[in-house]
């Protein structure tokens, strides 16, 4: 089956509280899964984000590889 995911971004991070700002490009992603494992949304965990640091889409397919297949 194929669905967007919706993303949602958990924490406040650390370069933010630095004096960094948060640019947030993606807040849904298409995947292709089956109908037993859909989950309501991904929850990433952005506590730990330093100034410079960012999240690709293949650190979110590292972590979700096992159920879900990316296009």
């Amino acid at each position: 089956m194929n669905i967007n995911i919706p993303i949602s971004y958990l924490g406040e991070p650390a370069g933010v509280e630095q004096g960094g700002t948060l640019n947030i490009y993606l807040h849904e992603i298409p995947v292709e899964i089956l109908p037993s494992d859909i989950i309501e949304s991904l929850e990433l965990d952005i506590s730990d984000l330093q100034i410079g640091d960012n999240i690709t889409i293949e650190d979110i397919k590292n972590f979700f590889q096992k159920a879900l297949r990316f296009f």
